[in-house]
């Protein structure tokens, strides 16, 4: 995976420090259950460095990242409905994520290159939006 920050490929991470610095990182994954560890099977953290980046809020449940990441995804919308959170996912972010998926599938189809054009809901993306490129937002 790459956009502008960096890129992610298998467990490692590389992005600019600064304009002149290469960072590499390994990310890792804590996976209780597996090894003489007797916590119960379940995802524990991902960390990067030493430093957890994610702490699965629903431990010690035994999920699969994707039951984990359906139960976040409602109970985000929970909230957004109760007036207690921003909405889980925006419209304008899934219409573009939906949109560089069809380029990728037609640019696989074609075996070339595919542009997108800036499409109407890019200003509700945010300010780091670039064309066919989600923003940092």
């Amino acid at each position: 995976m790459r956009g502008t920050g960096g890129e992610i490929v298998d467990d490692r991470v590389v992005f600019l420090e600064d304009p002149r610095t290469v960072v590499e990182s390994v990310v890792t994954r804590r996976q209780t259950g597996i090894d003489m560890n007797l916590e119960g099977f379940f995802l524990d953290s991902i960390s990067v460095n030493g430093r957890a980046m994610y702490r699965n809020p629903y431990r010690p449940a035994r999920l699969s990242d994707e039951d984990i990441a359906a139960a976040t995804i409602v109970e985000r919308m929970s909230m957004w409905v109760r007036g207690e959170g921003p909405p889980p996912y925006p419209l304008a972010d899934g219409l573009q994520d939906h949109l560089l998926g069809l380029a990728i599938e037609e640019s696989a189809r074609l075996g070339r290159p595919v542009v997108t054009a800036t499409e109407p809901w890019a200003d509700a993306i945010g300010p780091d939006f670039e064309a066919g490129v989600p923003g940092e937002s």
